[in-house]
């Protein structure tokens, strides 16, 4: 079983101190507006959780 641990929201959001903007990490759904996750076990991918919507991630050929 895998160990969780404690994410603190100061670590979804990135400061720019140069323009003073706040940006979110994650994508956020275009269906629902949640934040999604991503997943790099199987295939990599963006989920939501709460819709169940899922962006797959193509790996680019050299």
């Amino acid at each position: 079983m895998a160990e969780k641990t404690k994410r603190f929201r100061s670590q979804l959001y990135e400061y720019d101190y140069k323009t003073g903007t706040i940006k979110l990490r994650n994508r956020l759904c275009p269906r629902c507006g949640s934040v999604m996750a991503f997943h790099k076990a199987g295939k990599p991918r963006w989920h939501c959780g709460k819709c169940n919507y899922t962006i797959f991630v193509e790996e680019r050929k050299k």
